[in-house]
């Protein structure tokens, strides 16, 4: 007999979790199935541990620049095991917090592998045996899957054969890689690259586009890759990998740049060309929950599947991937559980991202490439950031700020911010744009000096008339 349940939640990612602990504290009874991740993806091997390594990377970068500040500073060689500590240390105590308040919440905890045996019913294989028992059936009415999404791995010929790196496994090496190559030059990809460049890896970033981050208009693009360069990264756009090998104990890479035979060579690989959603072994088949042509689960504006009673929130229903629409997911879904009759939709939401690199690249709405292919006729607001006073002071004065306003109502179409401390400023547009500000209201707001954020006030004076 399967155990009977008023919830089933299927992955305790930020938006799972957060719903499971909202309704067990409300008293239904809710089983929340977790594959030993304890606070999911986020928390285990991704915003938390990699911020806490940039940090160090920051630290190491500060030493050896402690000079353009007027100090004296050596740094000792880096050892990498104490850095990987204090990120482990970061992770163990947020998963510990997390546990806690599962177990607060009087929700029943399965870590194991759950997968579906029909319509409503899951099956979990569990971590450890309970009641003698390895293996439980439950069931619900009311079933929420937020499995997440996992590494990508392409089809390159020899890869399966060598040893290779995604984003979760390189946080645990014992050294800094020699030189590290990067298959893929996307957020994270760039993130790590720099990170492992400051800790004193030489790096190779390998891309297929033409294009640098070609999601962002080309000035801001361009920005970011002058700052790496100067770093000493080096980017190879237009290069198509044939194949990857092993040699003399190194990693050998086959590939066409710009129609030009080349071999690239390093000591490691990090594999980082995107994720896939983690549907497999979870016999959606049984459900009649659909999938789209990339595996991803499809869901209505309302963030239910196909089958009536399945929801499916934060990655692994595909589209942007990030923890804070995990979370806004989640405010979303228990909104139209208590109010069936008036319910929110996701169309329309804006969605803001920061990529942790130094200086920050935050963004928020349309570029000004997108906003011209919508028909907007538009003014662009854009000042370097090294005009900021804040900036001055700390020596961060790279970067650059450009804003898009629709030229018809002077609202704030969408921002992006290369620069530091970015995803703090970020907030304060993101804020005017839903609440429908017009730019010229936050020029004239009186923020205090010297911040980062009084950068508002000398962006929007720089507004100039783009040809629509």
């Amino acid at each position: 007999m399967a155990l009977k349940y008023d919830v089933i939640v299927l992955g305790g990612g930020k938006g799972g979790k957060t719903l499971a602990v909202d309704l067990a504290k409300a008293g239904q009874r809710v089983a929340m199935v977790e594959d030993n991740q304890i606070g999911g993806t986020c928390i285990n091997v991704a915003c938390i541990p990699t911020k806490a390594l940039v940090q160090s990377a920051k630290i190491a970068h500060y030493c050896r620049s402690a000079s353009d500040y007027g100090l004296d500073a050596t740094l000792a060689p880096i050892d990498f095991r104490t850095i990987r500590a204090r990120k482990d240390a970061i992770v163990n105590v947020m998963r510990e917090a997390n546990l806690k308040q599962f177990l607060d919440s009087g929700m029943d905890l399965m870590l194991g592998r759950g997968y579906f045996v029909g319509p409503k019913t899951i099956e979990v294989s569990l971590s450890s045996p309970r009641d003698n028992q390895k293996v439980v059936e439950i069931t619900a009415d009311q079933i929420f899957i937020n499995t997440g999404a996992l590494p990508f791995v392409p089809s390159i010929p020899g890869l399966d054969k060598i040893k290779y790196h995604t984003n979760d496994s390189l946080m645990s090496v014992d050294n800094v890689p020699k030189h590290l190559l990067i298959v893929g030059g996307g957020y994270i990809g760039l993130e790590f690259a720099q990170l492992f460049r400051r800790l004193g890896a030489d790096i190779t970033v390998i891309e297929a586009d033409s294009k640098f981050l070609s999601r962002e208009d080309r000035d801001i693009a361009e920005q970011v890759l002058d700052v790496l360069t100067k770093e000493g990264i080096h980017c190879l756009l237009n290069t198509k990998i044939n194949s990857i090998q092993e040699e003399d104990g190194g990693i050998v890479i086959h590939a066409n740049q710009n129609g030009n035979s080349e071999e690239i060579r390093g000591s490691d690989v990090l594999i980082s060309v995107g994720r896939l959603a983690n549907t497999a072994g979870l016999n959606l088949d049984k459900t009649g929950v659909e999938l789209d042509e990339r595996g991803f689960i499809k869901v209505n504006d309302y963030l239910e599947t196909t089958t009536k009673g399945i929801w499916a929130l934060g990655d692994v229903k595909g589209g942007a991937q990030f923890t804070h629409l995990s979370l806004d997911d989640y405010r979303l879904v228990k909104h139209n559980l208590q109010n069936p009759q008036n319910k929110h939709s996701a169309q329309g939401r804006l969605i803001p991202y920061t990529v942790f690199l130094d200086p920050e690249l935050a963004r928020v709405g349309m570029t000004e490439t997108q906003a011209l292919a919508q028909g907007y006729s538009v003014k662009i607001a854009k000042i370097p950031a090294a005009v900021i006073p804040r900036a001055k002071t700390q020596g961060e004065t790279m970067g650059l700020l450009k804003a898009v306003i629709d030229a018809k109502t002077d609202h704030i179409l969408g921002v992006s911010i290369f620069c530091a401390e970015a995803g703090e400023i970020l907030g304060v547009i993101q804020l005017a744009m839903e609440l429908g500000i017009p730019y010229q209201k936050l020029r004239d707001i009186m923020f205090a000096h010297p911040t980062f954020v009084e950068a508002i006030n000398l962006w929007f004076l720089a507004v100039e008339n783009a040809k629509s």
